[in-house]
């Protein structure tokens, strides 16, 4: 298939064999990915006291409506993740080519266990690191307070029939994916049922909304 060359069967990558100090290129980026390194550490540790001030914080009213509408309309703005104009939605051709790349595929850690893959052990143990109260995004339990009543599965199919059965941030479709997409509250709160406040969402997407994974 035209672009996928380097995952064609008996390829062989340009850096095969090359080392930082046989080759000038492989050197130059070995260079490159330790500054990124350092400006990675430095930006996380700007995120981790930025989380600590926001710590069990509540916001107000006025705080959630501006959230809600400044979310809605990145959303709006920046599909499929993508940032800059706006883009287009995938085609069916696009998502047809997307399907057959990834048919197939197995994830990495299919079949391991942190019990004897040492990469798992340790993001078992980052994320042990990260939950609850630990949790950067924590404020004060309030995943575990009761949804409305009217959130139910019928509004839930009415959101995802209007956004198109599609992930409005990463432009995946639920065939595809295998299971119903989430349904998330733009501003967070749980009571505000606005179809305006309301959007379709894949796990993943879903999850990294709430600062999960």
């Amino acid at each position: 298939m035209k672009g996928l060359k380097g995952f064609q069967k008996g390829y062989t990558p340009w850096n095969k064999g090359l080392t930082k100090d046989t080759d000038s290129r492989i050197r130059k980026l070995s260079l490159n990915l330790v500054g990124m390194k350092k400006s990675t550490e430095k930006h996380r540790e700007a995120l981790v006291k930025v989380h600590e001030g926001n710590r069990g914080r509540k916001r107000t009213i006025e705080s959630r409506q501006r959230i809600s509408t400044g979310a809605l309309s990145y959303y709006q703005n920046h599909q499929h993740g993508r940032t800059g104009k706006k883009f287009s939605p995938l085609t069916e051709e696009h998502r047809r080519r997307i399907s057959e790349a990834n048919r197939g595929r197995l994830p990495w850690n299919t079949g391991l266990t942190k019990n004897d893959d040492e990469r798992l052990s340790r993001l078992s143990e980052i994320m042990m690191q990260r939950t609850g109260i630990n949790a950067p995004h924590w404020r004060g339990g309030l995943s575990f307070e009761p949804y409305p009543y009217e959130f139910n599965g019928m509004l839930k199919e009415t959101i995802r029939r209007r956004d198109g059965y599609t992930c409005q941030h990463c432009g995946k479709i639920q065939e595809e994916l295998g299971y119903r997409l989430h349904v998330h509250h733009i501003d967070e709160n749980k009571n505000n049922l606005a179809f305006s406040n309301l959007i379709s969402l894949c796990r993943s997407c879903h999850h990294r909304r709430h600062g999960v994974g």
